[in-house]
């Protein structure tokens, strides 16, 4: 069953990265539903791919936990 994961990564644009961002990185939460702590990292993996950026460390990955506040 797929659930909520989040994590955050350090980023910097890639060569033939089109996306405006300030500075030399950035750091960017990532939410997404997948079955695993692998598929969450795959489909991040995936999209910074497709955006042609480069990740630099991946940090406080783990599945999401609602409250009820």
């Amino acid at each position: 069953m797929q659930t909520v994961w989040i994590g955050l990564s350090e980023i910097s644009r890639g060569e033939g990265c089109e996306l405006e961002f300030s500075g030399v990185g950035a750091f960017v939460w990532w939410v997404t539903l997948a079955d695993s702590e692998e598929k969450f990292l795959q489909k991040t993996h995936n999209a910074m791919e497709y955006y042609k950026l480069v990740l630099l460390e991946f940090t406080r990955v783990k599945e999401f936990e609602g409250t009820e506040d």
